[in-house]
This record gives structure tokens, sequence and C-alpha cells, in this order.
């Protein structure tokens, strides 16, 4: 069973919150951001770089903040494609990917929720479906199998 593992302590935080605590990491409080009192734009590719994996968000001050400016955070996103391996569900009725999220999620180690992925119907026993992360997802990219048994 393959696990993604990324540098922060909460594994239950969605894609932006990791994100924020991975840019807050080694810096001093007064450098540090507070989640809430910003605004992020959904990643971009960073045209600025070769590596196709290579996104920026766009963080602004909310409006009742004493902040002015942004932040361009430049990351890279996990591929899904390149990590990770068919995930293997036992048939049970008609289902979609939201169904079995849970299961896909512990078995790899990732946090994928409810919006970053193509919510797809699974197959018939004996095919398989390919599950699409969305360009709005802030950790990951690419996509995975999933094949029913």
């Amino acid at each position: 069973m393959p696990t993604i593992t990324l540098e922060s302590s909460a594994t239950t935080q969605d894609g932006l919150s990791k994100l924020v605590a991975l840019y807050n990491k080694g810096r001093p409080a007064g450098e540090q951001l507070n989640a809430d009192d910003f605004t992020y734009s959904s990643p971009t590719k960073d045209t600025s770089s070769a590596n196709p994996l290579s996104f920026i968000v766009r963080v602004r001050p909310i409006a009742s903040s004493s902040i002015v400016g942004h932040i361009a955070i430049r990351y890279n996103k996990i591929d899904l494609s390149a990590q990770l391996a068919d995930y293997t569900h036992t048939a049970s009725g008609a289902m979609r990917v939201a169904d079995i999220i849970e299961d896909i999620n512990r078995y790899y180690g990732i946090t994928l929720k409810e919006g970053e992925y193509a919510n797809v119907n699974l197959p018939a026993a004996g095919q398989s479906t390919i599950v699409a992360i969305k360009p709005t997802c802030y950790l990951y990219t690419g996509q995975f199998s999933v094949v029913v048994v």
C-alpha cells in the first residue's frame, strides 16, 4: 500500500490548509500566514517554470486586514499519475467515486476532498475507470484508475 507523505502534521487538513502550513513551516511568527486573514486564488500553472508540476497560488489579504499587497506561493503539486497504482474495489452495486473516496484516501495516505476529483460512476465488475484530479485541487494533479472486481 503506497503512501504519499506531506510535510504536515495534520493529515485531516484540506489541501489549502496544508499548503499554508507548508508555507509557514520554518518562518518567523511575524512572517507566517494566518489562513483566515487572506483569500486564495485557484492554483494556476507557473508559466515561468519548465516543470509541468509547478503552480502558483496568489494570496491576498481580506478587506478588513491591515496587510497590503499579495504573496505568490510557488510550489509543485503531487502528480498522482506517477505515484499511484490502480485502486481495486469490490463491486457492490451502483456507486460513484465519492462513495469510496475515504477508502481510497486511507489506502494511499492522501486527502482528496469532494470537489477535487471527477466524481464519476464506478463501472461494472471486470472494468476500470479513470478518476481525474480537477485543476482547482491545491495539492494534487493527474489521475488514477479504479478497477472494479
